[in-house]
């Protein structure tokens, strides 16, 4: 999916933004990605994700070692098929209908890490 992103053949969707996290990003983040065995599993919410109703493929941001601070976080790439992955109905906006902009819900979405097989 990288080699298609990067061309420009599909878009993508950013989620950055959590619903209580207003505008301290990293100090807010909630969403928590853990280890098993080749597989991160994610669990969180994300609000206001630009195009995520239409993109493939959403990169999440993910807290990924608590201990570690500023440092803690991982950009995860997540199928839009994936089980555990909820998009939320479009938010009703007074203008930029060109842009869709959904809340995601990630329950136990599994992703594999890179070189995984």
């Amino acid at each position: 999916m990288v080699p298609r992103l990067i061309s420009g053949e599909v878009l993508g969707a950013l989620a950055l933004t959590e619903p209580d996290a207003g505008s301290d990003l990293l100090s807010g983040v909630q969403t928590l990605a853990r280890r098993e065995g080749d597989e991160w599993v994610i669990d969180g919410s994300k609000a206001w994700i630009t195009n995520a109703g239409i993109a493939p493929v959403i990169t999440v941001l993910c807290r990924t070692d608590k201990d570690a601070g500023a440092r803690g976080f991982s950009m995860l790439l997540v199928d839009t098929k994936s089980p555990g992955l909820t998009i939320h109905p479009p938010e009703k906006k007074m203008g930029l209908k060109g842009s869709p902009t959904h809340m995601l819900s990630l329950d136990g979405v599994r992703v594999r890490r890179c070189g995984a097989r």
